[in-house]
């Protein structure tokens, strides 16, 4: 399946202090493995409140399909065509959007869904021969991505409300990507520019897409909005190196790495922690990273490492700090996961002090990045 939806504010509360027999409560994470729909490989993309979890995973023949796992199993939710689903984003009621391949995944294309407990249907989009929901609010806004009705090369960002499809329009390029929605409306992604051909960042209030700027470089995109109005998303720096950022409303700050130079910031809580991936050393695998009270630390270390797993992707966290991603399993395989966090992983209340300081700020949302393949 070549289409999924692309790819966070927080800092370490401190090491914990391991004993030479630890236990579970010794650790800052619980670590769950969420299986596959009975395949070999599976990734998780989002979770909500209450700490369903959506994605996909291979099934038995190899197919990728979108599923819900609803604390204690993974649920299929098909695919209309036979070919191939995913799911990117659900709300507190637990509706889920996505898309799945109406024709061969080579081929391209691609239709939005919402799906609603029982039935995956059809999001409206902008008329186009593919479209693909990314994200959706407790209101029931879904953003996404669609062609434009007759044309072959333009890609718009859209919001449905439910009784008509808004067309968000671009930065003055051909293509705009919708990949967040917060509470108040406001949308985030990333749209190509004129002449130059760039692609950057954007927040829409509702009436005007605005560029949120990039750390130096020529590219940026944004991938999550919490309700304050702070954006997540990864830039390229001055150097062309691709970091994470957090945007507070009037300034875009650099998350750094750990140690190896890339990073890239998947989402953000209402609590101001953020999560993500990034290179620990030239030439070696990403690993998932929680940034809070200014500090990035690798998930990693955050595990009990008798698992033998290895966190690659964090890619969402509710405000309890439930985290999800993928990773490697001991046995070398992809697999989502679910970090349940223990008394260690409250946030200090240094945390939502600074947060409440950029309530109000920003009045938009964030766009997800979508991806080209199905990792």
């Amino acid at each position: 399946m070549i289409l999924h939806l692309r790819m966070r504010f927080a800092g370490l509360l401190g090491l914990l202090a391991f004993a030479a027999t630890p236990s579970r409560a010794d650790f800052r994470y619980e670590l769950v493995d969420l299986g596959t729909l009975g395949g070999d490989h599976s990734a998780a993309h989002d979770v909500n409140a209450s700490g369903r979890v959506v994605g996909w995973s291979h099934t038995a023949s190899g197919e990728v399909h979108a599923f819900l796992y609803d604390g204690t199993a993974m649920r299929d939710l098909g695919a209309p065509s036979g070919l191939g689903s995913h799911a990117s984003g659900l709300n507190d009621a637990g509706r889920v959007v996505g898309n799945y391949d109406f024709v061969e995944p080579e081929v391209g294309g691609f239709r939005a869904f919402a799906y609603d407990g029982s039935t995956m249907r059809d999001v409206p989009d902008l008329g186009g021969i593919s479209a693909a929901a990314t994200a959706i609010n407790n209101s029931g806004l879904i953003v996404g991505y669609s062609y434009v009705a007759g044309s072959y090369i333009e890609v718009h960002a859209f919001v449905n409300d439910g009784a008509a499809v808004t067309d968000l329009g671009t930065l003055g390029g051909l293509g705009s990507y919708a990949s967040d929605v917060n509470e108040n409306g406001v949308v985030v992604g990333d749209s190509t520019t004129a002449g130059s051909g760039g692609q950057l960042a954007f927040i829409y209030d509702g009436t005007t897409m605005k560029s949120l700027g990039t750390l130096g470089g020529f590219f940026s995109f944004a991938t999550k909005i919490n309700d304050a109005g702070w954006v997540v998303g990864s830039s390229d720096t001055a150097d062309g190196i691709q970091h994470g950022f957090l945007y507070d409303g009037s300034t875009m700050r650099d998350l750094g790495d750990l140690g190896g130079g890339w990073s890239g910031a998947q989402a953000i809580n209402n609590v101001g922690q953020v999560v993500g991936f990034a290179s620990a050393a030239a030439g070696t695998p990403m690993r998932a990273f929680l940034y809070e009270n200014g500090a990035m630390a690798d998930l990693n270390d955050l595990i009990d490492p008798s698992s033998g797993w290895t966190l690659n992707y964090a890619q969402g966290i509710n405000d309890a700090g439930w985290i999800v991603g993928y990773g490697e399993t001991p046995d070398g395989r992809q697999r989502a996961f679910l970090l349940k966090p223990g008394p260690a992983a409250v946030p200090e209340p240094a945390s939502v002090a600074m947060l409440a300081l950029g309530a109000g700020v920003v009045a938009a949302a964030a766009l997800r990045r979508r991806r080209a393949t199905v990792g």
